[in-house]
């Protein structure tokens, strides 16, 4: 199955061009990177059918119909383009998902407006909250989850924005598997409920193409306050960071090899409701099973050398940690999560990887596998 997957996967990358954006927002386990075929193009705007198709541990296969609409301002060498796209994504773990998204430029690139909407019909499982939650705890949750991110920026500086954020979950029909921690109402939203919050932002990012970046930098800071004043049923605050650095380096090729460094973390006040704290796995820490771990307080970080060896192709080494607490002051050096992984790559058309990679999560100590591939579009960050 997994040779199966990798096969299409390079034979849609051969033919393809890509656009995607970054979101702020949690780093949950479906992918928001597309695979496109060749584009409609009439005018400034262009218009992409594309099929989307990847392996995650926490989806298996996933594919689905997507749309990416672009426009380009003509006579404009300076605004960047604006995109629009629509996803609908089902798994062979019998989870669905839709998603429309949009970054929005006005001339000159003086004002930025960003957006994602989603629709979850998303089963997943949950180990309970802490650090160190056994597999005996692991429970399946059926739940319909709306989400919508909608950022409004203006330019500060070149390449440097400030601007306002607003975030809306709402989960609802939560079906917990009988007898677990949700089902016995022992954690903050149990029964669902809506987190509604309004906050700030400020975005550096220079990246030329943000699915595989060269030399370049990207740093976010986000902080958002969750409030009843907001239609929030929970009174929390998140602060969120992201600050990922890319060198080229001369090697024996060619084309520069590239270091990676990246660091995030997610760090709650208040009531927070399970769906909501943050989870270890995913993109910042390859290895684990989205939300194996979840607390109030989170931070990762990786380090990843992606080096070109013949033609398109590529290798990629990395390792990662992370730890999670309940605050601050229980973070430990202890209670660290660490992970590893080798990677391959297939460069595409537009510049953009195709990537496969098999991690071990080193710090499950229960009796689960933690080994994990991920097949995707574009780079883990």
């Amino acid at each position: 199955m997994r040779t199966w997957i990798l096969a299409l996967s390079i034979t849609l990358m051969a033919v393809s061009v890509s656009y995607a954006q970054d979101v702020p927002g949690e780093d949950a386990p479906e992918t928001t990177d597309t695979t496109a075929v060749v584009a409609k193009k009439k005018g400034p705007w262009s218009i992409l059918p594309i099929p989307a198709v990847a392996y995650l541990p926490e989806t298996s296969l996933l594919f689905g119909p997507v749309i990416a609409v672009t426009y380009e301002p003509p006579n404009d060498t300076v605004t960047r383009p604006t995109t629009l796209s629509l996803y609908s994504i089902y798994t062979l773990n019998k989870q669905f998902y839709a998603i429309i998204g949009w970054n929005t430029w006005t001339k000159n690139n003086v004002y930025n407006f960003t957006g994602v909407v989603n629709y979850y019909d998303f089963p997943e499982f949950f180990y309970g909250i802490g650090n160190e939650t056994p597999a005996t705890n692991r429970e399946l949750v059926a739940s319909k989850r709306f989400e919508a991110i909608v950022t409004a920026g203006r330019e500060i500086r070149k390449n440097l924005y400030g601007g306002l954020l607003y975030y809306n979950q709402t989960n609802w029909d939560i079906e917990p598997d009988s007898g677990g921690i949700l089902y016995n109402n022992e954690v903050v939203g149990s029964q669902g409920g809506v987190s509604s919050g309004l906050g700030y932002l400020i975005r550096f990012d220079n990246r030329v193409q943000p699915l595989n970046p060269r030399a370049s930098t990207y740093f976010e800071i986000n902080h958002i306050f969750f409030n009843n004043a907001f239609g929030s049923d929970f009174n929390f605050s998140r602060f969120t960071y992201d600050f990922r650095k890319f060198w080229e380096i001369e090697g024996w090729t060619e084309t520069p090899h590239i270091l990676a460094v990246q660091t995030t973390g997610m760090f709650h006040t208040g009531e927070v409701p399970w769906r909501m704290t943050s989870a270890i796995g995913g993109k910042p820490l390859r290895g684990y099973y989205w939300g194996r771990y979840r607390d109030n307080q989170y931070w990762t970080a990786q380090v990843e050398y992606r080096m070109p060896v013949w033609w398109r192709l590529g290798v990629t080494g990395f390792v990662g940690v992370s730890q999670m607490a309940p605050t601050f002051r229980d973070f430990s050096t202890a209670d660290l999560k660490p992970a590893v992984g080798i990677g391959l790559r297939f460069l595409a058309l537009a510049g953009i990887n195709l990537r496969a990679d098999l991690t071990w999560g080193l710090g499950v100590t229960d009796v689960e596998n933690p080994q994990n591939i991920y097949i995707d579009i574009g780079e883990a960050f």
